[in-house]
C-alpha cells in the first residue's frame, strides 16, 4: 500500500496466503553460505555483521540479474548499456561519499576513504592495506560480491561475471575513489572472477 519509491513516507507491505497454497521447495544453500549461521541471533555486532554481509549478497545479485535480463534482451546493445549503467552509478557512489565526508568533517585521505566506503570493507570484506613506494595496495580476501557472481554463474552456459567484471570491476574503484577525491587515481590491479585468489587495486597521488 505504500512505496518510498512512489514518494510515500514508508514501505509497508502486507501478505495474505491462499488457502491452497502449497510450501516452495527448499533452495539448497550455496557455497560459502550457512542459513543457520548468515540469520542466528547473536551479539549486536554479530548481527550487524551477518545483516551487512546479507546487504552486500543482495547487491550483487541486483548487478547480475541486470546484465544478465541485458544481455539476453538486448544483444548487440547489452555492452554499452551495462557499460554506461554501471558508470554512471559507481560515479554516484563516489559522489556522495565525498558529500558524506565533507558532511562529517572528515578528511578524504587514502585510510579515510577504505573506512568509510559505502560497502563495508573494513568490517566483511577481509581487506589488508599495504603501502608501496607511491601507491597504497588494497587486497580483499574475501568478497561476497564474487562469492555470489560465482554462485549465480554455476551451471550456466553464458558467464555473466565475465561481463560484470569488465563493465563493474573495472570501474568501481577508479570511479568511486577519484569522485571522492579529485588528487588520487585508483586501478583494479587482481580479481577474484579471474581466478585470483584475491582481488586488489591500487590507490595514488595523481
Amino acid at each position: 500500500p505504500e512505496c518510498i519509491m512512489k514518494n510515500d513516507p514508508a514501505c509497508t507491505f502486507s501478505w495474505i496466503i491462499p488457502a491452497d497454497h502449497k510450501p516452495a521447495p527448499i533452495a539448497e544453500p550455496y557455497e560459502g553460505e550457512n542459513v543457520l549461521l548468515d540469520w542466528a541471533e547473536g551479539t549486536p555486532d554479530e548481527e550487524n555483521f551477518r545483516a551487512l554481509r546479507r546487504k552486500s549478497r543482495s547487491t550483487a545479485g541486483r548487478i547480475y540479474f541486470l546484465g544478465e535480463v541485458l544481455y539476453e534482451m538486448f544483444p548487440e546493445k547489452a555492452d554499452e548499456y551495462f557499460g554506461r549503467i554501471m558508470d554512471r552509478w559507481t560515479t554516484d557512489r563516489g559522489k556522495d561519499l565525498r558529500a558524506y565526508l565533507n558532511k562529517e568533517n572528515i578528511p578524504a585521505t587514502i585510510e579515510d576513504l577504505i573506512e568509510n566506503f559505502d560497502h563495508p570493507y573494513i568490517y566483511l570484506w577481509d581487506i589488508e592495506t599495504a603501502k608501496e613506494d607511491d601507491k597504497t595496495m588494497v587486497k580483499i580476501g574475501y568478497c561476497p560480491f564474487a562469492e555470489t557472481w560465482g554462485w549465480l554463474d554455476k551451471d550456466k552456459n553464458a558467464s555473466i561475471s565475465e561481463k560484470i567484471k569488465k563493465h563493474y570491476c573495472s570501474r568501481c574503484y577508479h570511479n568511486v575513489i577519484e569522485n571522492a577525491n579529485y588528487d588520487l587515481s585508483a586501478k583494479l590491479e587482481s580479481c577474484k572472477l579471474d581466478g585470483k585468489s584475491v582481488c586488489a587495486f591500487s590507490i595514488r597521488e595523481k
